[in-house]
C-alpha cells in the first residue's frame, strides 16, 4: 500500500533504533513498508523496521498494510549502468553507477565516491546486474585484522552536512578513502566527504579551543598576520588552522582581538597542553585591502576571493614582492558556487541568466511571467558592500549593477538568505554552496542555451556560472619557512576535508559518469552540423562519451597564452596522484576542445594538439610513474562549448582540455 505523500522535499530524518545508521534526506514517498527519501546519494529506500522517523512529513505508520518482502532480482551479465542494490533484509537501498564488480564487489559511483558493496550481502537490480551466480562472485578470504578490542577499530563517518552516517570497523586508509566494514560489506567513502570519529581516526583536524575575548590590556605576540577575504576568513581559516596544528600535533586556541585587527589563532603543541607554537591574525577585511596589506608589507598572507588584477600585480612587483601570480606566489585552494535558491514547492527548476537580470532588476515581479503561479516574486539580495553581491552583480550585470528595485529585501548573511527562502514559497534569493540545504537550488541557462547545475563537479570543472576559485597569496620577501610550511598544507589533499567542512569545494579528484541523457549528450545530439567533418565528429563524441567516465580535472591556458592557468597548474599533482592509484591497463583520453573562432578543420586539429602538450606535461610531473596506463589523446574543436564564445572570458572557458577514463575501469 503507498501512503499519501507529504509535500515534496519535505525533510525527515530516519536513525536505526541501534543508532548506527542515519539518514536524512527529503520525503517522497513510503511503499511496501519502506520511506523512499532523496539524498546525495541518490533515492535510498529503507524499511521501516528498525529505524524511528522525525520530522513533519514522516507518514502515519498505522495506514501502512504489511507487504511480502521482494525477491531477489534475476542476475544478469555485467555491463556498465545504473543500478540498485538492496540488502537482503531490505532495510538498505542504494542507487547508482555500476562501474565494475571485482573481486567479489560491486564497484558503484555515488556522489560520495566509489562505494565498494560485496556482491553476496545485496540483491542487485536494473540491466547491468550479473546474469550469473553471484555465489561464485564471494570474496576471497580476506587476511584477519590484527587483534584490537572492537572499539578500537569502531568509527563513525558523517557527511558534512550530517545527512549521512556510515558506522562500522576501520579496515583501511587508502588512496583518500576510508575503507569500514558493515553489514553491507566493505564501504569505500572519501576521506574529503566525510569526518571522522573514533579512536582509529587519523588526525585530520586539530581541536579548536574554546574562542576567547582578549584582554584588551594584553596584546598576543603576533608571528604571522593574514589578511583579506572575510568570506575565507571566517569560515573557512579556522578550520584550515585546525587542519595545519593537527599535522603539528597541536591544537588551535582562537582568541578574539579586535584591537590588533581579527581573531588570532595560536597553536598550541602537545595537542593544546604545550608550548605556544606561533600565533596567527587573521584580519577579516577584503580581498581589495588583502592585496593593499601585502603592498605595505604588513601582512605574510593575502586571501583573495577573486585573481589580483593586473595592476595589483604591477604595484607589488615595483614593491619588490616577488611574482605575485606566479606559482610560489599564488595558489587556487578551494571554489565556491553562488546558488540561486527558490522554496523547495517552487515548481520553476530552471531560470535564463536573461529572466535573472529581469527578476534583480524589477522587470520580472510574477512567478507566472516564468510559467509558474501566479503570485509575487519576493527578491532577497545581500548588503551592497559583501562580497556575494559583487560577484552576483558582476556576473549577472556585467559589474554594471542591478540597477534601483526597490521590492528587493536585503539580508544580512547567507544563513539569513536560507531560510528566508525557506520560509516563503515565493522567495528567490542566492547563497554559498554550504548554505543550500533546505532550499531548491536552481539550473542556470546562459543566453545560449547552455545549462549549468550548482553541483561540485560543475564548480571543479568551472562549468557553474556563478562559480568562483578561492587564493591565497604572499609576498617572496616577508615569507618564513613556518608560513610556507602553512600555504604548502592548505593546498595539500590533507586539507581536502577542512575546506569541505567549512562548506566550500574542494579540489579534489571527482569522476562522473558520462551518458546519452546527460544535458551535454542532448545538446550534442541536436548541434546542426554544417560540414561532414563537424557530423562526423559529433558522431564521434557521443559514442566515445557512452565509453567514457568523465574526470572533474579540467585544463585551461592563460590567455594569448600555451601556459597552464593557476588552477590547472595547482591540480596537475592532484590529478598524476589520481592516475598512479588507477589499475595497470587502464585507458585514459585526453579531450581537447577550442573556441568558435576559426574553420572547423582547423580548430580540430589545435584541440588534438592542445590535448597533446597536456599529456606531456603529466608525463613530465609523473616523472615515469604512469607507463602502465594506456594514453590516448582526441580533439573535437569547438564542440559542446561550456559556455557562450561571445566573450573573451567565455572563449578562455570553452579552450580546455578533459580528462575521459574508459568506463569499467574503477579508482584505486
Amino acid at each position: 500500500m503507498s501512503l499519501p505523500s507529504a509535500a515534496l522535499a519535505s525533510e525527515i530524518t530516519l536513525q536505526s533504533t541501534d543508532g548506527t545508521l542515519k539518514f536524512v534526506g527529503e520525503f517522497i514517498d513510503f511503499q511496501d513498508d519502506h520511506y523512499i527519501i532523496k539524498t546525495n546519494l541518490g533515492n535510498i529506500s529503507i524499511g521501516s523496521a528498525g529505524v524511528t522517523c522525525a520530522g513533519d512529513a514522516c507518514p502515519d505508520l498505522a495506514a501502512a498494510e504489511a507487504q511480502p518482502a521482494a525477491q531477489p532480482a534475476a542476475p544478469a551479465e555485467f555491463v556498465s549502468g545504473p543500478v540498485t542494490l538492496q540488502s537482503f533484509d531490505g532495510a538498505l537501498k542504494f542507487e547508482g553507477e555500476l562501474i565494475a564488480i571485482t573481486d567479489g564487489n560491486y564497484i558503484v559511483r555515488t556522489q560520495l565516491g566509489d562505494l565498494q558493496i560485496q556482491t553476496n550481502s545485496v540483491t542487485c537490480e536494473g540491466e547491468p546486474c550479473p546474469k550469473v551466480d553471484v555465489a561464485s562472485l564471494e570474496p576471497a578470504q580476506e587476511e584477519e585484522l590484527k587483534p584490537r578490542d572492537v572499539d578500537d577499530i569502531r568509527v563513525t563517518l558523517t557527511s558534512f552536512d550530517g545527512d549521512l552516517k556510515f558506522v562500522g570497523d576501520l579496515v583501511d586508509i587508502t588512496n583518500g578513502k576510508y575503507v569500514i566494514r558493515t553489514n553491507l560489506g566493505e564501504l569505500r567513502v572519501s576521506a574529503s566527504t566525510v569526518s571522522c570519529e573514533g579512536p582509529a581516526c587519523p588526525a585530520v583536524g586539530g581541536e579548536i579551543l574554546e574562542t576567547a575575548q582578549a584582554d584588551d590590556s594584553a596584546p598576543i605576540e603576533i608571528n604571522y598576520t593574514i589578511s583579506g577575504s572575510e568570506l575565507i576568513g571566517e569560515n573557512m581559516m579556522p578550520l584550515l588552522m585546525s587542519g595545519y596544528a593537527a599535522s603539528k600535533n597541536a591544537a588551535v586556541k582562537m582568541t578574539d582581538q579586535p584591537e590588533q585587527g581579527g581573531a588570532v589563532a595560536s597553536l598550541i603543541g602537545d595537542n593544546g597542553n604545550g608550548d605556544n607554537l606561533g600565533s596567527y591574525l587573521v584580519a577579516s577585511t577584503s580581498t581589495e585591502q588583502a592585496f593593499q596589506a601585502l603592498l605595505a608589507g604588513e601582512a605574510q598572507i593575502a586571501m583573495a576571493s577573486r585573481r589580483i588584477r593586473p595592476y595589483e600585480v604591477q604595484l607589488l612587483q615595483n614593491a619588490g614582492a616577488g611574482d605575485i601570480d606566479g606559482a610560489d606566489q599564488e595558489r587556487v585552494i578551494a571554489l565556491d558556487n553562488l546558488v540561486i535558491v527558490t522554496h523547495p514547492d517552487n515548481a520553476i527548476a530552471q531560470i535564463s541568466t536573461e529572466d535573472l537580470k529581469g527578476i534583480y532588476s524589477g522587470l520580472i515581479t510574477n512567478w507566472s511571467q516564468l510559467g509558474g503561479s501566479d503570485a509575487p516574486i519576493n527578491v532577497l539580495t545581500m548588503a551592497p558592500e559583501t562580497a556575494s553581491r559583487s560577484f552576483f552583480e558582476e556576473r549577472i550585470f556585467d559589474g554594471k549593477g542591478a540597477g534601483k528595485n526597490n521590492r528587493q529585501t536585503v539580508v544580512e548573511s547567507d544563513a539569513d538568505m536560507a531560510a528566508q527562502v525557506q520560509a516563503d514559497p515565493n522567495a528567490i534569493g542566492y547563497v554559498g554552496y554550504a548554505f543550500q540545504t533546505g532550499t531548491k537550488p536552481v539550473t542556470l541557462v546562459n543566453a545560449c542555451g547552455i545549462p549549468s547545475v550548482p553541483d561540485a563537479f560543475s564548480a571543479k570543472t568551472e562549468e557553474y556560472l556563478l562559480s568562483r576559485r578561492l587564493y591565497l597569496y604572499n609576498r617572496a620577501d616577508n615569507l618564513d619557512a613556518e608560513a610556507a610550511q602553512f600555504l604548502e598544507y592548505a593546498v595539500s589533499e590533507n586539507a581536502d576535508a577542512m575546506i569541505a567542512k567549512s562548506g566550500f569545494i574542494n579540489l579534489d579528484v571527482a569522476r562522473r559518469t558520462q551518458s546519452e541523457t546527460d544535458a551535454r549528450a542532448v545538446s550534442l545530439e541536436n548541434t546542426k552540423a554544417g560540414t561532414r567533418a563537424e557530423q562526423n565528429a559529433i558522431s564521434e563524441m557521443l559514442a566515445e562519451m557512452a565509453q567514457h567516465d568523465r574526470l572533474s580535472t579540467t585544463f585551461r591556458f592563460r590567455m594569448g597564452s600555451s601556459r597552464m592557468d593557476e588552477k590547472a597548474r595547482d591540480e596537475l599533482p592532484r590529478l598524476v596522484q589520481y592516475l598512479k592509484d588507477l589499475p595497470e591497463g587502464t585507458e585514459v583520453t585526453l579531450v581537447g576542445f577550442t573556441d568558435s573562432v576559426g574553420l572547423f578543420n582547423k580548430n580540430q586539429s589545435l584541440s588534438i594538439s592542445r590535448a597533446s602538450q597536456v599529456l606531456n606535461e603529466i608525463n613530465t610531473a609523473a616523472e615515469g610513474s604512469l607507463n602502465g596506463l594506456n594514453f590516448k589523446v582526441m580533439g573535437f574543436g569547438p564542440l559542446a562549448p561550456s559556455t557562450c564564445n561571445d566573450t573573451d572570458d567565455g572563449r578562455a572557458l570553452n579552450r580546455r582540455v578533459e580528462i575521459w577514463i574508459r568506463k569499467g575501469q574503477a579508482s584505486g
